[in-house]
């Protein structure tokens, strides 16, 4: 299909791409962002350019990170640190983690001290889904979004930040509709190609993406394409973004139909309740989104 050809292409240059260099030449900020408690409704909503920090899409080397994490950090925050030790990352103007785990932590605790990117935020976040946690978290995104104001010279009024939550609301949906087509008995679309839509969605505009995304889901749906598997899998862990991995197990005679993982579905489920102070709809999504095992 025409469009898993171009997304192939937009992940061709991961970390960045042609969509990330274009926004920087016309001088646009780019703002990273580490992990799916950090609301990147905020971002979007600030005029930049929300990119997900993630590692390669394939094997790497890892002895710089290695010198300054512990080999008991996970692969992921290791593999980030290692990109960005290498320059990587250098087209980041900000970057924004969460106080979410351990690993998180040290990664952008080292962020910090050794890589010169010019924003550097950690929000936290509560372990619990309590009255107060709700109301520590709001302080947490309050604080969050004043310094991104600060830091970019802008202002996020409730008019644009509602505006963002609608357009990735959209996203969500057609992602759902996406996962929706990989429950039939002979699925269109492999769980090694959904996960190549998701990388794309990292680097690219919102809006960019979300046209895509109609533009797959249309040509999907004309296709008499049917996959088929001796075992339906559901795949469960934190962070994969090699679909090289899911290749495998699919060429092997799996069949991956769902997910329970970062770069899945627990990135785009659930959406952000549309209504009333946008501020406090996202603080509530994110808080009480799929949780990630941190939560338990």
């Amino acid at each position: 299909m025409d469009t898993l050809r171009e997304v192939r292409r937009i992940n061709e240059s991961s970390p960045t791409s042609a969509a990330i260099e274009a926004w920087k030449e016309a001088s646009g900020q780019v703002v990273g962002w580490a992990c799916t408690y950090v609301p990147e409704e905020i971002i979007y909503a600030a005029g930049a350019l929300p990119v997900r920090v993630v590692a390669d899409a394939k094997e790497m080397e890892l002895g710089d990170a290695n010198a300054y994490l512990y080999t008991t950090s996970c692969s992921y925050t290791r593999s980030c640190l290692q990109l960005a030790l290498e320059h990587k990352f250098d087209f980041l103007d900000g970057i924004v983690g969460a106080a979410s785990c351990d690993g998180m932590r040290r990664l952008m605790d080292m962020w910090r001290n050794y890589i010169p990117t010019p924003f550097n935020h950690t929000i936290v976040v509560p372990r619990k889904w309590t009255d107060w946690a709700h109301e520590l978290f709001l302080t947490e995104l309050v604080s969050f979004k004043e310094k991104l104001e600060s830091f970019l010279g802008v202002s996020i009024t409730d008019e644009v930040l509602s505006d963002a939550i609608r357009v990735y609301n959209h996203s969500r949906k057609l992602l759902l509709a996406l996962s929706e087509m990989r429950k039939g008995e002979s699925p269109p679309v492999s769980g090694a190609e959904v996960l190549e839509v998701l990388n794309a969605s990292y680097r690219m505009p919102r809006e960019s993406f979300n046209e895509l995304l109609e533009r797959l889901l249309a040509e999907v749906k004309a296709t008499n394409r049917k996959l088929n598997g001796q075992f339906r899998l559901m795949l469960v862990g934190s962070i994969l973004n090699n679909p090289d991995f899911l290749v495998e197990i699919e060429e092997l005679g799996g069949l991956v139909v769902t997910d329970e993982l970062c770069t899945g579905t627990r990135y785009w489920a659930d959406p952000v309740e549309e209504s009333g102070p946008p501020l406090e709809a996202l603080a509530r999504r994110y808080l009480n989104k799929f949780p990630c095992p941190r939560m338990q």
